[in-house]
């Protein structure tokens, strides 16, 4: 490509960007998000407070120190999640098997009687 190709689709390109600019300029959303973060940065400047304060502030308001609490504590208990029991009765001999995933016995049963007939033993949660 010649030099001069180059510099005018540089140009060209540049022209572009710039009319995409002064639609911006125009644009009544664009103003007011301006307005505000001048504000913004007067009231910070004013009371001596940095993005750290704002964000901490804005934090305790969202959630409260008992309500971020209870809110990380919830978190955790989502990231520690243990299964619950399953019990399965056999309808013959009525033996209870109790598990939290496939333990030997349950193996063994789904291995003799099989997967589905086995998953139908599976007894409804009792609360």
């Amino acid at each position: 490509m010649s030099l001069l190709n180059a510099f005018r689709e540089i140009e060209q390109a540049l022209e572009s960007k710039l009319g995409k600019l002064e639609s911006l300029k125009n644009d009544p959303a664009i103003k007011q998000e301006i307005d505000f973060e001048e504000k913004l940065l007067n009231l910070m400047i004013r009371y001596k407070k940095t993005i750290h304060d704002l964000r901490q502030l804005i934090q305790h308001d969202a959630f409260g120190s008992k309500a971020r609490q209870q809110h990380l504590y919830a978190q955790e208990e989502r990231s520690s999640y243990r299964a619950l029991p399953r019990t399965y009765r056999h309808p013959v001999t009525g033996e209870l098997l109790e598990t939290r995933g496939k333990s030997a016995k349950l193996k063994m049963w789904e291995k003799k009687y099989g997967f589905r007939t086995v998953s139908r033993w599976l007894q409804p949660e009792t609360l």
